[in-house]
């Protein structure tokens, strides 16, 4: 079947789904697999396939990475379908090693991942829903972005800020240890009342701020919340009747000491 018709693609993805055992029994070609991952509707389909792996066991998802992608991952990654199929590939990714596997491959041009904010996003969220790599990550993240210094590393936040995907990545960091997100910590910290009353009235960013104030699922420490929380004062009246900001507010007031 071609991957890349819509019908078949279609037949395939909900077959993949419904009996993910089934990509343990196929043995594909990896040229017809790259193919169809640069395709629009291959590319859903090879996600498919990537996710019905990882369901299968994580021996079937190594090895279908190692014989249908490895070595080709940047590639990928540079190409406007399969970057999507590497995205697919970091959230199943289900062992340290395979993850450090397909991290190591993208280390070796950390700065195209800045224009595949998607793929770095996967890799940022990647320690925070299993609870490990974090150093990694957040290294990769630091690489990706030239960001040496520690004045680099905290205009980053201003950075991460210009677009949703980059408020996305932002909002993760607060889980991130406090040892390891020190530097995104203090560049928020430092971002004037008028940037925070911005994001606190913008529906996507609003979540970010929401991130740093959150007392249960975050290092941020107490008193920089507080100063987060000071900051957010001088506009609470335009915030309690904002849709977006209101939350902010209630995130705030539970954070204040």
């Amino acid at each position: 079947w071609s991957w890349n018709h819509q019908s078949a693609a279609l037949v395939l993805q909900a077959v993949f789904k419904k009996q993910p055992v089934i990509v343990d029994t196929i043995e594909l070609d990896k040229r017809f697999f790259m193919a169809a991952a640069s395709d629009k509707i291959g590319s859903r389909t090879c996600e498919s396939f990537v996710e019905a792996a990882a369901l299968v066991s994580n021996e079937c998802f190594a090895k279908q990475y190692h014989r249908l992608v490895r070595n080709d991952t940047l590639k990928m990654t540079r190409d406007r379908s399969a970057n999507f199929v590497i995205q697919a590939l970091l959230s199943a990714c289900p062992t340290d090693s395979l993850f450090a596997v397909i991290l190591d491959e993208l280390s070796q041009e950390p700065q195209i991942i800045v224009d595949k904010m998607g793929i770095l996003f996967k890799i940022m969220e990647w320690p925070v829903r299993k609870g490990r790599a974090f150093d990694k990550t957040i290294a990769f993240l630091y690489e990706a972005f030239e960001a040496k210094t520690p004045d680099a590393k905290q205009a980053l936040v201003k950075r991460l800020q210009s677009t949703q995907m980059g408020l996305s990545i932002l909002a993760l960091l607060p889980s991130y240890p406090a040892d390891l997100n020190k530097y995104i910590v203090d560049g928020f910290l430092d971002l004037t009342d008028a940037d925070l009353l911005r994001m606190s009235v913008d529906r996507t960013a609003a979540h970010c701020v929401e991130a740093f104030l959150n007392t249960t699922h975050s290092t941020i420490s107490q008193k920089a919340r507080s100063k987060i929380c000071r900051k957010l004062v001088p506009s609470a009246a335009d915030l309690a009747v904002h849709p977006a900001g209101s939350f902010v507010l209630e995130r705030a007031f539970q954070a204040a000491p």
